[in-house]
């Protein structure tokens, strides 16, 4: 192959070819190198907040049960005071 037969296929459909894989590469570095670690550091936040979340809701069930249980004891005695 001579230089003048070389010179379509390298600024043609090689060139695109170059082109589209250097294009690709630097997608999927800026896709792995910054949104995969920003998303994952968004996700932890997001569990952390359901944690606490989920450590608020177990101890307002708590109180209420407590409650619920006081409130059941005074009923109780209150009953069997009436009863006698």
């Amino acid at each position: 192959m001579s230089l003048d037969e070389l010179v379509p296929l390298v600024a043609g459909p090689f060139g695109a070819i170059v082109t589209c894989l250097l294009v690709g590469i630097g997608i999927y570095r800026l896709m792995v190198y910054m949104f995969v670690p920003m998303l994952q550091r968004s996700i932890d936040r997001h569990f952390e907040q359901v944690d606490e979340l989920n450590a608020r809701n177990h101890a307002e069930h708590q109180r209420i049960m407590d409650r619920l249980d006081a409130s059941i004891a005074q009923s109780k005695c209150t009953y069997s005071e009436a009863a006698k």
